[in-house]
């Protein structure tokens, strides 16, 4: 069956992926230094996308790759540009805030 060796394959990136994540996932924002505000906001927005593409391999319901998938979304909403601190609104999230 062809499909195994692929999964495989995928599922060895995953590991290597989860391994990147959590060398950084307390100190990331110290670890990768952003120029500026928006290169924080777009590792946020890069992170966000990549945590869906995983979540889209949790809903192909492939057993073998279940597991690494949950560790690898728990390790994302770990990370350091994720803190309170380093999130913005956009405009309409602010004016939605200062007029409740």
């Amino acid at each position: 069956m062809v499909m195994r060796p692929i999964i495989n394959n995928i599922y060895t990136l995953l590991e290597n992926l989860l391994e990147l994540l959590k060398q950084t996932n307390k100190e990331s924002v110290l670890s990768y230094t952003y120029a500026n505000h928006s290169d924080l906001m777009k590792g946020q927005r890069f992170l966000i996308f990549f945590a869906f593409k995983v979540i889209a391999y949790i809903k192909e319901d492939i057993a073998y790759l279940k597991e690494i998938c949950w560790q690898i979304l728990i390790a994302i909403m770990r990370r350091g540009e994720f803190k309170l601190a380093h999130m913005e609104f956009n405009e309409e999230e602010k004016s939605m805030l200062e007029n409740d």
